[in-house]
């Protein structure tokens, strides 16, 4: 007679993944590698609140008793476990998890539809160091001085402009100098949004160079602030903005000095000025979208978006009254996040293009439409993959910032 004995599996979290909770809202929030964060339903945090609270792995039978028994049973507990696992959010105990994709991922990551991030060293120690600026870089405060330091910059430009034209920047030296005072900006407006970030009790985790719609550019990982207040985001996700503003304004005074130099100086507080508004488009994922997004309240914002204005776009195409419509800001929103990136993706490969053939606009013109349908191909294939997983889990849609209510898995 063979006896066969089911082993019963005992499930820990993921290496890779951090789980924690929003403290104004409690929303349920779990950060896989690198800067991707999900809002989970409530029941799976409740699963998690378990896992965490115990120092020893669990297995289903151990949850079950964990849990609220009015709402749980072996089967609820069971679903909602295949679908965390599925995640790679959870992992059987004594399994190993790829460790050197994590640390791969760590400091090299790719995200849709094409941004290619390079770590370059962990700036919190730095940003600790620096946390009593943060005073000047958020609240009343530092949106007064952001306001002064624009204003500053604008009086200098435009003075400058009324007195010499608009000449161009000419000569090796003031070309390196206008680029290593942007460099310099570019630089510690990330930093801005690590410091504040500390300052209000996040951990900033990485700080990089990065390739953001063909553009290269710094970056500064403060996904951190999720779990903090709505108004510590908003400070989180407009301090680099407000930095940029207040140090043009120091650099401003130099371009009263004699010299080559302070045309330099007057060209850097134009694209200073232009980057700052740049940063606050909200229809892409800069500062203005992550402020945006924390205002509303709604952590998947675009998506939301992008599909209230598909919803409305088919219900106005078939004369449907049965569709629900969202409301309409929400909409006009979705469209701007649509037609926003292929525009950028489309201006940045026809700036690069006709740097190499500057003087024939029809062959950049066909190569930068050639990479733009190359590219749709690469993020329609990405969706479609995307598409197909979340379905698989219907668990872990991202919900709004708000008490979520106890629903079963």
């Amino acid at each position: 007679m063979v006896l066969t004995v089911k082993m019963i599996s005992s499930f820990i979290f993921s290496p890779s993944i951090t789980f924690t909770r929003n403290v104004e809202s409690g929303v349920p929030l779990v950060y896989l590698p690198g800067t991707h964060v999900v809002a989970l339903s409530e029941p799976l945090g409740e699963v998690c609140d378990a896992i965490a609270a115990s120092d020893s792995p669990l297995d289903e039978t151990d949850l079950a008793l964990r849990l609220d028994q009015g709402h749980w049973d072996s089967g609820r507990v069971s679903k909602a476990m295949h679908v965390l696992a599925t995640a790679g959010i959870v992992q059987e105990a004594g399994t190993a998890m790829g460790s050197s994709e994590s640390r791969r991922t760590r400091y090299l990551e790719f995200q849709r539809p094409f941004t290619l991030k390079l770590t370059l060293f962990d700036p919190e120690t730095l940003c600790r160091w620096m946390s009593p600026l943060a005073r000047l870089f958020r609240g009343r405060l530092g949106v007064v001085l952001a306001l002064m330091g624009a204003g500053i910059q604008v009086v200098f430009w435009s003075g400058m402009i009324h007195v010499d034209g608009l000449s161009t920047v000419q000569g090796e030296s003031q070309l390196t100098l206008t680029f290593v005072l942007l460099t310099v900006t570019c630089l510690f407006h990330e930093m801005a949004h690590g410091v504040v970030l500390a300052d209000r009790g996040g951990n900033p985790r990485r700080l990089g160079i990065m390739l953001y719609y063909f553009v290269p550019c710094f970056f500064c990982d403060v996904s951190d602030s999720f779990r903090l207040g709505r108004r510590a985001q908003i400070e989180v996700a407009l301090g680099g903005v407000v930095f940029q503003c207040q140090f043009g304004a120091l650099i401003a005074p130099l371009t009263l000095v004699p010299g080559p130099s302070s045309l330099a100086i007057r060209h850097y507080l134009g694209v200073n000025l232009l980057i700052a508004m740049l940063n606050l488009i909200p229809f892409v994922t800069l500062d203005g979208y992550f402020a945006l997004r924390a205002i509303v309240g709604l952590p998947n914002l675009r998506a939301k978006a992008v599909g209230a204005w598909k919803t409305w776009l088919v219900g106005t195409l078939r004369h449907r009254r049965d569709v629900r419509r969202p409301s309409r800001w929400i909409t006009v929103y979705g469209a701007g996040a649509i037609l926003m990136p292929p525009l950028m993706i489309a201006w940045c490969l026809c700036t690069w293009v006709t740097r190499y053939w500057p003087g024939n606009m029809i062959l950049s013109v066909v190569v930068s439409t050639c990479l733009l349908l190359v590219i749709d191909v690469v993020i329609n294939v990405r969706q479609t993959a995307q598409r197909k997983l979340n379905s698989s889990l219907p668990c872990l849609r991202p919900s709004p910032f708000k008490p979520a209510g106890p629903r079963v898995p």
